[in-house]
């Protein structure tokens, strides 16, 4: 029997949380005993209880908080773990540093999310990759950026998300009965936290554009639930929007809003392979068209990503650019300041790890 302690921030209910979900379903029944430690429990957690897996409680204020790499090589030996699962920075840093404590400990780290790391984390990458038994990359553009982050290639396994196709064989829909669709209307779906970097904003300024060039009656479907939703619908009434768009929350029936749909749409400025292009590309039949536009990629009209000419200076959204080193603010204070403002490592606290 392996036993595998799958690590994470926030145990939410985003794409990683869906990816351990799927991993942890697929292992049952493999000689794989799984558990779970966040530092702050959430879905995930308690999907996790109610099947009956540990859940621990673990504080982590900083890649570099020594408190937790304590209790992690602790519970490590408490549990008798074998290997240890990261999904983002902060994690993958303190199971590094814990395996220090716990030599026999095997660590693997997946990359989800797509960024450019800074001197001063490449420089770290470098060092503790020394102590990483794996690297999984769901996308050949992730496997070149860990390399470009400092990850040697010879650690980093190229392994692409996938879905159940068993679990979307079903036609049925009531999407577009749900929304008051008429028969005519082109739906678009977006699935995707109300958080920064997933690019709703764009998404909503595009549709904008698209409806002054075009006749054809589209709907806009926005499954998901977040910190922006009340700026989104605010967006939404004052781009004239309100009968075109849709907030639907969290929704767990992906099945039925996929076949619902015509189109389902990704302007994420930092996906690897999203959990939606093979769910919207699966086999099954009738399943909605995908479509990608991000930088460089023409949508109707001419409209382009962001980051084009007529942005203020700064970065891609106009946003001034941050003083620090690792995109972030300099802050008072130990190693862990360094990452403040980083995706992978937000500022301190409990954050909800970006997909």
């Amino acid at each position: 029997m392996t036993r595998v302690l799958h690590l994470l921030n926030y145990a939410g209910q985003g794409g990683t949380e869906q990816y351990i979900r799927t991993l942890l379903q697929a292992m049952e029944g493999q000689g794989v005993q799984a558990e779970l430690a966040c530092n702050e429990a959430g879905p995930l957690a308690q999907w996790a209880e109610a099947r009956g897996l540990p859940v621990h409680s673990l504080a982590m204020a900083s890649p570099f908080d020594r408190g937790a790499v304590k209790a992690l090589a602790a519970l490590c030996r408490d549990r008798k773990i074998d290997v240890i699962h990261t999904h983002y920075l902060r994690e993958n840093y303190i199971a590094l540093q814990a395996k220090g404590k716990v030599p026999d400990l095997r660590v693997v780290y997946t990359y989800h999310i797509l960024t450019q790391n800074s001197l001063a984390q490449r420089v770290c990458n470098r060092l503790l990759s020394r102590r990483q038994d794996a690297v999984v990359a769901n996308c050949t553009a992730g496997a070149r950026q860990l390399v470009a982050n400092g990850i040697p290639q010879g650690q980093i396994h190229l392994i692409y998300n996938a879905v159940d196709p068993t679990q979307w064989q079903d036609p049925a829909t009531t999407l577009r009965q749900e929304i008051g669709a008429e028969a005519g209307d082109f739906v678009l779906l977006f699935a995707a936290r109300l958080v920064e970097g997933k690019g709703h904003a764009f998404l909503l300024e595009s549709l904008a554009q698209l409806r002054e060039n075009t006749a054809h009656p589209f709907r806009l479907v926005l499954a998901g639930e977040g910190p922006l939703r009340q700026d989104l619908e605010s967006q939404t009434q004052a781009l004239g929007l309100a009968d075109r768009v849709t907030f639907l929350g969290f929704r767990s029936d992906m099945s039925n809003l996929y076949h619902g749909a015509d189109l389902t749409l990704c302007p994420s400025e930092s996906e690897t392979l999203s959990l939606r292009h093979p769910g919207a590309g699966h086999p099954g039949g009738g399943h909605p068209r995908h479509c990608d536009p991000r930088p460089r990629r023409g949508l109707p009209g001419g409209l382009r990503g962001p980051g084009r000419p007529g942005r203020r200076p700064g970065d891609r959204h106009g946003r001034p650019r941050p003083a620090g080193p690792l995109g972030g603010q300099r802050a008072p204070g130990g190693g862990g300041d360094l990452f403040r403002g980083h995706p992978e490592c937000p500022d301190a606290g409990p954050v909800r790890g970006e997909e």
